[in-house]
């Protein structure tokens, strides 16, 4: 008889889950960490919980729902949901979701979201069976700057050349010591209002951006 699967809350195990984290999103690596910061910065305003999949006292996956402040609606939640790859469909993915919905049964839900990638299959399948259907496609473009020809853009530089001006965010702030959170909190909420998405952007306020955002 195989050992099953158990879900339980997370309890600081950080190490243990950027493991995870990484195994699943290799292009997106990260640390115990900016985690464990990330977390600290969370704003009270927004519902979170983590949970963690174990077989054999191992840590094979973890599954965490939360408000996404950026879109948020109080009734509105986003769910991440991830198995080592060695410990796929084995049972942890099923009982991770199960776990979500759980937590999730006696809140007034209105809409559960979730996002992965086109040739995940077996993640796609499992949401397909599940009643999930697509509601936004995000391209992903990767620029290799090492061997990208930049000189097909020379003609375009040369004409907005003096209309714009590249710094680093220390110049910047360097400039406008006062000033600048406001100015680029402000610039990003024009540039939301831009971007596409499945829900209306809600602004985040100045105070959460400054302590979650400029680290």
């Amino acid at each position: 008889m195989s050992d099953p699967i158990t879900v339980r809350p997370f309890a600081g195990e950080y190490t243990e889950f950027v493991e995870i984290m990484n195994a699943c999103w290799p292009e997106y690596p990260t640390s115990a960490a900016e985690i464990a910061d990330f977390d600290a910065r969370r704003s009270a305003k927004a519902r979170h919980r983590r949970v963690l999949a174990r077989r054999c006292e191992r840590i094979v996956g973890y599954a965490e729902w939360h408000h996404e402040l950026s879109n948020f609606h109080p009734d509105e939640y986003y769910f991440d949901l991830s198995v080592h790859p060695a410990w796929r469909e084995n049972g942890a993915g099923g009982a991770l979701y199960s776990a979500i919905l759980a937590d999730l049964k006696d809140l007034p839900v209105q809409e559960i979201r979730t996002a992965t990638r086109e040739h995940h299959t077996v993640a796609r399948g499992a949401l397909e069976r599940r009643g999930y259907s697509i509601a936004l496609r995000e391209p992903v473009s990767v620029l290799d700057v090492e061997k990208a020809d930049m000189g097909r853009f020379a003609d375009l530089v040369r004409r907005v050349e003096g209309q714009f001006r590249l710094c680093t965010r220390a110049q910047f702030q360097a400039e406008d010591p006062e000033g600048y959170v406001a100015r680029l909190h402000a610039l990003l909420m024009t540039v939301k209002r831009d971007m596409p998405s499945s829900s209306p952007p809600t602004p985040i306020p100045l105070d959460l951006f400054a302590k979650r955002m400029l680290i």
